[in-house]
């Protein structure tokens, strides 16, 4: 058997040549909308049941919250939350101290403890 060298290939380096410069890839994503649906229900003075019901929109959690407006002050029940973020959704029953927390004071740390895999 005869065995082949192969001939190694030398790079040929010419001095004074500017590389070419390429522009980076940027990978354009869209950005997903969060939504949010809050409600909980209450009897009024007149013994009628009440439901109250909270819509927000947003690209960010922090938007998302900001968006939230008329949410009531010193809320004590608990409160049904749904959250959606592209094809994903999720809805908890928020204890009180938690919805007044995440709603009433806009904390997306709570936010995001909570409502996790979003």
């Amino acid at each position: 058997m005869v065995k082949k060298k192969a001939k190694a290939e030398k790079a040929v380096v010419v001095a004074g040549v500017a590389a070419v410069a390429t522009a980076p890839v940027v990978k354009v994503t869209k950005k997903e909308p969060y939504s949010l649906y809050a409600w909980f229900a209450y009897i009024d003075k007149e013994g009628f049941k009440v439901k109250s019901e909270y819509r927000s929109e947003g690209d960010s959690v922090d938007e998302l919250l900001e968006n939230l407006k008329d949410f009531p002050v010193g809320v004590n029940r608990l409160v049904n939350v749904l959250v959606k973020h592209g094809d994903k959704e999720l809805e908890r029953a928020l204890a009180p101290h938690k919805a007044r927390s995440i709603l009433e004071k806009k904390n997306v740390a709570d936010f995001n403890a909570v409502f996790r895999g979003l």
